[in-house]
């Protein structure tokens, strides 16, 4: 089911969380999420729309707390990246602790210097307007921002891949974007042919090995399940 089917189905709801099914996630998500909850309703009681019934506020549209990375913008042919920065000075942004964050030598290089530019210390984690959130695998949507979503890139108007199509709409603020980071929500891919990795990153070489991607850590759902399956005992 697409993102603008989800769109859809929670046009009549306050507010919603959709997730993608191909993601992966530490083992202690619930606590994360938690943590998450209670930061965000501290960061935005004092600058939204903030009652019993809208505990997060609802002047924001699109919050992503499962994204690959932050920080690219595409160039106005939207064929190649190039880097953004966040100005601490300028952002209204919200700090926590959560011992559950990965230490920064096991961190994306993206997430380091997210982490960097608004002086966060290790084991916490930053709330932020989302600048330009890309590969969008777990989101929360007000009732306005699905019918943002829904006007702005319903599939007669894609000009290109919807998390894509999101990153640019959140930098130039025709969405009204909040994040987390580094991200609870991520990929895992294992190791082996290129070919099982993406069907838009495919390889030339068609023998091409890919070394795999763990940026959840050592503690990811599907770390764990690949340790766990690799001890059991062969067959008899």
């Amino acid at each position: 089911m697409g993102d603008s089917t989800y769109s859809r189905r929670y046009v009549t709801l306050i507010a919603s969380c959709l997730t993608g099914d191909d993601v992966d996630w530490d083992i202690d998500i619930k606590e994360q999420l938690e943590l998450m909850s209670q930061a965000l309703c501290q960061w935005r009681k004092h600058m939204d729309n903030f009652s019993y019934e809208y505990p997060y506020g609802t002047n924001w549209d699109f919050f992503s707390f499962g994204h690959c990375l932050e920080a690219p913008i595409l160039s106005s042919n939207r064929s190649n990246f190039i880097q953004g920065d966040f100005y601490r000075n300028e952002e209204s942004y919200y700090i926590y602790p959560d011992s559950t964050v990965l230490p920064p030598d096991q961190q994306t290089e993206t997430n380091r210097k997210v982490l960097s530019a608004f002086g966060v210390p290790p084991g916490n984690r930053v709330l932020s307007r989302g600048k330009q959130p890309i590969c969008i695998m777990g989101y929360g949507v007000t009732l306005e921002g699905a019918q943002r979503l829904l006007y702005h890139f319903s599939l007669d108007r894609l000009g290109g891949p919807l998390d894509v199509e999101i990153m640019v709409a959140c930098d130039n603020r025709s969405l009204r974007c909040l994040e987390v980071n580094p991200a609870l929500i991520g990929v895992y891919r294992a190791p082996g042919p290129w070919g099982k990795v993406s069907d838009i990153m495919a390889s030339t070489d068609p023998h091409a090995i890919h070394d795999g991607d763990n940026p959840m850590g050592p503690r990811s759902v599907q770390r764990q399940i690949r340790d766990k399956w690799s001890r059991l005992p062969g067959p008899i």
